[in-house]
């Protein structure tokens, strides 16, 4: 447990009356859907990024146009994947262990 941070999720619990407020409990989701997250999060956005640099680079010759360009790419991917949060979060289901 290296982060003290509290989060509120919602978790599928089979018999919820085993459970009290407070109480402290195991939450685990499917590691393909751990990896689909890493994917999501931190590869898509680079992939974006580096598609957007070198495009832009074969029609700009100034750095800071495309350098912006790859970062607007970056914000306009995070911006997309915000829009659909709530359907990505039908898909990412957590469990009590």
């Amino acid at each position: 447990m290296s982060e003290s941070k509290e989060k509120i999720i919602e978790v599928a619990a089979s018999n919820p009356e085993n459970y009290a407020v407070g109480q402290s409990v195991n939450i685990v989701m499917q590691e393909s859907l751990g990896l689909k997250a890493v994917f999501l999060a931190y590869v898509m956005p680079f992939i974006v990024c580096m598609i957007a640099l070198f495009g832009l680079s074969f029609v700009f010759e100034n750095e800071l146009i495309y350098g912006a360009g790859a970062v607007l790419a970056a914000a306009l991917y995070y911006f997309t994947l915000k829009q659909f949060s709530d359907k990505l979060s039908k898909k990412f289901v957590w469990h009590l262990e």
